[in-house]
């Protein structure tokens, strides 16, 4: 976990969509990559885009209606829950991180 600069953590701050891809990418160790075709793809910051083309690619981060991603979007609670990714075998890492293990299963 780093700090938003080299003396701020900025802990009332709102987790950003971009933020939310790289903490998931950071503690999942997501590898994976995925075109970024979101019509507002190019508004990713560059510290960002490698993490946001891994948790597309593990299915833990979609696109929002109208085809944009929004990274600078506040992660809302609904989008902050990690959902379990079965394809890319990630659901014990996730239920790793959530307080209700039970929550996290695989389809399939």
């Amino acid at each position: 976990m780093q700090g938003l600069t080299a003396s701020t953590f900025g802990p009332d701050q709102n987790l950003t969509r971009e933020e939310m891809a790289l903490l998931l990418a950071r503690a999942l160790r997501l590898t994976g990559s995925a075109a970024l075709s979101f019509s507002d793809a190019g508004q990713i910051a560059p510290w960002a885009q490698g993490a946001v083309a891994a948790a597309v690619a593990a299915g833990f981060l979609s696109g929002l209606p109208g085809g944009t991603f929004q990274p600078l979007a506040a992660a809302t609670r609904a989008r902050r829950r990690p959902r379990c990714s079965p394809g890319a075998g990630a659901c014990g890492a996730v239920t790793a991180l959530r307080s209700d293990p039970t929550g996290c299963r695989a389809n399939g």
